[in-house]
């Protein structure tokens, strides 16, 4: 009778279909899903130590970068990602230059300042950032706020703009008037 009721429960057991958890091929139920990571790239620097920046010379703004860090301000991400933090900024002055010590803070050469239409412009890793004020009254900060509308490199001049009549011209030298 044991035997019987054995028989009739493995028949059953073989004739009802397989249950449907996965689909054919890999079984990806109890993967863990996840997430992208992203860095966003920043487009404001905030100085550590507030001040405001000083008068323009190449001197005095190098100094006044090479004098603290700079933290990136957060950038709008989507709510679905994971975000990897950009590391603080530290500026170098080339010939002071040494081997960083905080490996979580990037070190960044000043390789450009440049005065243009009253912005003071600083070239970080090929991108260009104006330095300005942003805080309160009572207690200035500068900032680094990225300008991709605008490119330290020498534009390139008409030869005919100075002087006419082909200054420069082909051959790169002033041509006598015809």
């Amino acid at each position: 009778m044991h035997r019987l009721v054995l028989l009739v429960g493995v028949t059953l057991a073989g004739l009802t279909p397989a249950a449907e958890a996965c689909p054919p091929g890999p079984c990806l139920k109890y993967r863990q899903m996840t997430r992208p990571v992203v860095t966003p790239r920043p487009t404001v620097y905030m100085r550590t130590i507030a001040g405001a920046a000083p008068a323009f010379s190449y001197r005095s703004i190098a100094g006044f970068l090479s004098g603290s860090t700079w933290d990136p301000m957060p950038t709008p991400t989507p709510a679905n990602v994971v975000v990897a933090p950009w590391p603080k900024l530290r500026f170098r002055i080339a010939n002071v230059a040494r081997r960083p010590i905080d490996s979580s803070v990037r070190s960044v050469l000043i390789r450009r300042i440049e005065r243009r239409d009253g912005a003071t412009l600083v070239e970080v890793d090929g991108e260009v950032f104006a330095l300005a004020r942003c805080g309160s009254a009572r207690r200035p900060i500068a900032c680094l706020t990225l300008r991709d509308e605008v490119t330290l490199d020498e534009p390139e001049l008409d030869p005919n703009q100075f002087g006419g009549h082909g200054y420069g011209g082909s051959t790169g030298f002033a041509q006598p008037p015809p």
